[in-house]
């Protein structure tokens, strides 16, 4: 099974702790292929922006009319490789909590400390919070066109995740939660595809 990621900054460093924990474990890299696409906007991370250089918001220009450069050269590549059977996109929120848009039918959440899961704005659910509809703590759908994680599933990527960190925790915090996020939804995948 290959796995496709395309991360933003603080999800370089989380990524890189994934790797590490990964290479570790011969069971995980005998059952995935892990691809990557390290943060691709470095006119917005140098302005602390998510548009591009041509004023696009990179983030929903996966879809006809919103094309850009960057996003045209994702598309082609995700098109190009392989089958993937797995597509995760990294993003950090304004919101308090960690949460996945699409979230998990197994268990990765449940790794994850209570506290630290996005909640919905008067804690029932599904309930709102900004432009997401919570279903549970830390799940949400989302119906933002043009993301990538809709073009992933546009490709017939089966299992296609936009995992949000919280912006407003301390770095390290943000780090250590999109780290345990992504290891615990291996853990989850491996014990659900696998076992």
């Amino acid at each position: 099974m290959s796995i496709i990621f395309r991360v933003l900054p603080i999800s370089n460093v989380a990524l890189a702790n994934v790797i590490e924990a990964v290479i570790k474990r011969d069971d995980l890299l005998e059952k995935f292929e892990f691809v990557t696409y390290p943060l691709v906007n470095l006119y917005g991370l140098k302005q602390g922006i998510r548009r591009t250089l041509d004023c696009k918001d990179l983030n929903r220009s996966f879809q006809d009319g919103e094309w850009t450069a960057i996003s045209r050269i994702l598309s082609k590549s995700i098109q190009e490789k392989r089958q993937f059977s797995f597509g995760l996109d990294l993003h950090g929120s304004g919101k308090q909590g960690i949460f996945i848009i699409n979230g998990l039918a197994f268990s990765a959440l449940a790794k994850i400390d209570h506290s630290d899961l996005q909640k919905s704005n008067n804690d029932t659910y599904p309930g709102k919070c900004g432009g997401h509809t919570m279903l549970s703590p830390g799940e949400a759908i989302s119906r933002n066109q043009g993301t990538l994680k809709n073009f992933f599933a546009k490709c017939g990527i089966p299992y296609c995740y936009t995992f949000e960190y919280p912006k407003v925790q301390s770095l390290e915090k943000q780090v250590t939660l999109m780290t345990d996020l992504v290891l615990a939804y291996f853990n989850a995948s491996d014990r659900h595809f696998f076992h």
